[in-house]
Protein backbone atom coordinates (compact mmCIF):
# COMPACT_ATOMS: atom_id res chain seq x y z
CA UNK A 1 0.00 0.00 0.00
CA UNK A 2 1.38 3.21 -0.78
CA UNK A 3 0.83 5.45 2.24
CA UNK A 4 3.03 7.55 4.55
CA UNK A 5 4.75 5.32 7.48
CA UNK A 6 7.01 6.17 10.37
CA UNK A 7 10.73 4.99 10.24
CA UNK A 8 11.12 1.52 12.14
CA UNK A 9 13.38 -0.12 14.25
CA UNK A 10 13.12 -3.87 14.13
CA UNK A 11 14.55 -5.84 16.88
CA UNK A 12 16.93 -8.48 15.68
CA UNK A 13 14.93 -11.30 15.54
CA UNK A 14 12.37 -9.51 13.39
CA UNK A 15 9.34 -10.49 15.34
CA UNK A 16 8.96 -7.06 17.49
CA UNK A 17 8.91 -3.25 15.59
CA UNK A 18 9.48 0.15 17.02
CA UNK A 19 8.21 3.20 15.84
CA UNK A 20 6.90 6.75 17.27
CA UNK A 21 3.69 8.66 16.28
CA UNK A 22 3.99 12.38 16.17
CA UNK A 23 0.61 14.38 16.80
CA UNK A 24 -1.85 16.31 18.53
CA UNK A 25 -0.84 14.63 21.47
CA UNK A 26 3.06 14.50 21.11
CA UNK A 27 5.53 11.60 20.54
CA UNK A 28 4.63 8.14 21.02
CA UNK A 29 6.80 5.29 21.02
CA UNK A 30 4.50 2.34 19.28
CA UNK A 31 5.85 -1.41 19.23
CA UNK A 32 4.20 -4.13 16.95
CA UNK A 33 5.22 -7.63 18.05
CA UNK A 34 4.62 -10.40 15.80
CA UNK A 35 3.65 -12.83 18.52
CA UNK A 36 4.01 -17.16 18.01
CA UNK A 37 0.54 -18.47 18.10
CA UNK A 38 0.58 -22.47 18.62
CA UNK A 39 -0.15 -23.73 14.77
CA UNK A 40 3.24 -23.72 13.21
CA UNK A 41 3.84 -20.42 11.55
CA UNK A 42 1.27 -18.59 12.29
CA UNK A 43 1.45 -15.05 14.20
CA UNK A 44 -0.58 -12.67 16.02
CA UNK A 45 -0.01 -8.96 15.38
CA UNK A 46 -0.35 -6.92 18.51
CA UNK A 47 0.19 -3.01 18.82
CA UNK A 48 0.85 -1.13 21.79
CA UNK A 49 2.11 1.87 23.08
CA UNK A 50 5.18 2.11 25.04
CA UNK A 51 4.56 3.85 28.66
CA UNK A 52 6.56 3.99 30.81
CA UNK A 53 8.69 2.02 30.03
CA UNK A 54 5.87 -0.98 29.95
CA UNK A 55 4.17 -2.02 27.10
CA UNK A 56 0.43 -1.04 27.14
CA UNK A 57 -1.89 -2.96 24.48
CA UNK A 58 -5.19 -1.05 26.07
CA UNK A 59 -4.45 1.96 25.03
CA UNK A 60 -6.18 4.65 22.82
CA UNK A 61 -3.70 6.90 21.48
CA UNK A 62 -6.04 9.27 19.31
CA UNK A 63 -2.93 10.97 18.11
CA UNK A 64 -4.26 12.42 14.80
CA UNK A 65 -1.93 10.11 12.59
CA UNK A 66 -3.94 6.68 12.21
CA UNK A 67 -3.25 6.79 8.32
CA UNK A 68 0.61 7.28 8.92
CA UNK A 69 0.17 4.41 11.61
CA UNK A 70 -1.80 1.68 9.60
CA UNK A 71 0.72 2.40 6.81
CA UNK A 72 3.72 1.49 9.13
CA UNK A 73 1.90 -1.21 10.46
CA UNK A 74 1.54 -2.32 6.89
CA UNK A 75 5.05 -1.94 5.89
CA UNK A 76 6.00 -4.19 8.86
CA UNK A 77 3.30 -6.94 8.16
CA UNK A 78 5.13 -7.07 4.09
CA UNK A 79 8.86 -6.93 5.85
CA UNK A 80 7.64 -9.75 8.21
CA UNK A 81 6.08 -11.99 5.68
CA UNK A 82 9.32 -10.95 2.85
CA UNK A 83 11.31 -12.72 6.30
CA UNK A 84 8.93 -15.27 7.15
CA UNK A 85 7.67 -16.87 4.12
CA UNK A 86 4.38 -18.57 4.47
CA UNK A 87 3.65 -17.34 7.63
CA UNK A 88 -0.36 -16.60 8.81
CA UNK A 89 -0.36 -13.24 10.25
CA UNK A 90 -4.37 -12.66 12.51
CA UNK A 91 -4.98 -9.03 13.07
CA UNK A 92 -7.63 -8.00 15.78
CA UNK A 93 -8.36 -5.84 17.81
CA UNK A 94 -8.94 -6.06 22.18
CA UNK A 95 -11.74 -4.32 21.77
CA UNK A 96 -14.81 -4.43 19.75
CA UNK A 97 -14.01 -0.19 18.81
CA UNK A 98 -10.05 -1.49 17.73
CA UNK A 99 -11.86 -4.24 15.60
CA UNK A 100 -14.31 -2.46 13.90
CA UNK A 101 -11.40 0.40 13.43
CA UNK A 102 -9.06 -2.13 11.85
CA UNK A 103 -11.82 -3.58 10.18
CA UNK A 104 -12.99 -0.13 8.23
CA UNK A 105 -9.37 0.08 8.05
CA UNK A 106 -8.68 -2.73 5.81
CA UNK A 107 -11.71 -3.01 3.97
CA UNK A 108 -10.64 0.60 2.73
CA UNK A 109 -7.67 -0.26 1.23
CA UNK A 110 -8.95 -3.71 0.13
CA UNK A 111 -8.13 -3.91 -3.40
CA UNK A 112 -4.05 -3.12 -2.34
CA UNK A 113 -4.28 -5.75 0.31
CA UNK A 114 -5.72 -8.83 -2.26
CA UNK A 115 -2.75 -7.24 -4.60
CA UNK A 116 -0.13 -8.17 -2.27
CA UNK A 117 -1.44 -11.08 0.11
CA UNK A 118 -4.24 -13.62 0.73
CA UNK A 119 -6.81 -12.01 2.84
CA UNK A 120 -8.97 -14.90 5.34
CA UNK A 121 -11.42 -13.06 7.32
CA UNK A 122 -13.73 -14.90 10.25
CA UNK A 123 -15.81 -13.96 12.96
CA UNK A 124 -15.56 -14.82 16.63
CA UNK A 125 -18.86 -15.95 18.99
CA UNK A 126 -19.64 -12.76 19.58
CA UNK A 127 -19.71 -11.94 16.20
CA UNK A 128 -16.71 -9.80 15.84
CA UNK A 129 -14.03 -9.39 12.79
CA UNK A 130 -10.93 -10.95 12.79
CA UNK A 131 -8.82 -11.59 9.66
Amino acid sequence: MEQDSYQVNVKHDKYQYWFISSGKNGDVMKVVTMQPLLRANRYNLAVADVDNGKLDYESITDNGDLDQVFGTVSEIVKFFTENFPGSENSIKGNTAVKTRLYTMKVSNHLKEIKSEFELFGTTDASGNGIL
